[in-house]
């Protein structure tokens, strides 16, 4: 049997047990069904939100989430070459992003309702704020960690200032894509709090509906629901890049 055959057993029998463990507690009544409600108690709530839009307010959760980490990557890059090439701006601009990576977004939601209202823009900004500072100064990092033989070779070859860009972004494609899956998690985890803000669809109004009604069930089908997609988009980035960056993940055997 192969490694990843076993490592897929052993997940799939943990699940199970969870499962079991999980249906165990609720049926011996040693846990009210307000903090845990049966696994088919879950279920029938799963399948009665699946008939009412579940799927829709998950795909607009995505939505706001890639939309988001798109933007935040569109200006991390260039302002992170940018810092990387020009010592004033460096000098400028690191204490700020340095000061706002620290900031907790959730104190900072008065203020972007304030400047933006209630619409779509301050939830994509919660979003954008949680992610941008952390990627740009994680893909600074990287250009700094690229191998000088890159740029003596750029020298040789006589590459302009474009062309220099470009050879960076390429040298680090690979830590550029595992920060990608990085921020598209870590925005996954700010993006309920941003869908609080006066949200009539996305999968925290689902959560706030539940919380509203007392309905737990409903709110452990969220949750889940979360759970599975976030797994899903992260298994599937981690399939794509090791196709996408063979080289990384190469073998030189010394003879």
């Amino acid at each position: 049997m192969s490694q990843k055959a076993k490592q897929l057993l052993i997940g799939l029998g943990l699940f199970l047990l969870v499962i079991f463990v999980w249906y165990i507690a609720t049926r011996t009544g040693g846990v009210d069904s307000l903090f845990l409600p049966s696994p088919e108690q879950v279920f029938h709530s799963f399948i009665t939100l699946s008939k009412g839009g579940l799927w829709m307010h998950v795909g607009v959760t995505s939505l706001r989430v890639l939309v988001a980490v798109v933007l935040s990557f569109v200006v991390a890059i260039p302002l992170a070459i940018l810092l990387y090439w020009n010592k004033t701006s460096r000098a400028v601009l690191s204490p700020v992003t340095d000061f706002m990576r620290y900031l907790p977004v959730p104190a900072l939601i008065p203020l972007l309702i304030i400047f933006f209202g209630i619409g779509e823009t301050a939830k994509i900004s919660v979003l954008f704020i949680g992610t941008f500072f952390q990627a740009t100064t994680l893909i600074f990092d990287f250009i700094k960690n690229i191998h000088r033989e890159y740029y003596e070779l750029a020298y040789v070859l006589h590459f302009n200032k474009r062309q220099t860009y470009l050879m960076q972004i390429r040298a680090m494609l690979p830590e550029l894509w595992d920060t990608l899956r990085i921020s598209i998690g870590l925005c996954w985890t700010y993006v309920i709090i941003a869908e609080l803000i006066a949200t009539d669809i996305g999968i925290g109004r689902v959560i706030k509906e539940a919380q509203r009604f007392s309905d737990s069930s409903k709110l452990y089908v969220a949750i889940i629901v979360i759970g599975i997609v976030g797994l899903c988009v992260d298994q599937a980035m981690k399939w794509y890049g090791r196709r996408l960056f063979r080289y990384r993940y190469m073998r030189v055997e010394v003879s």
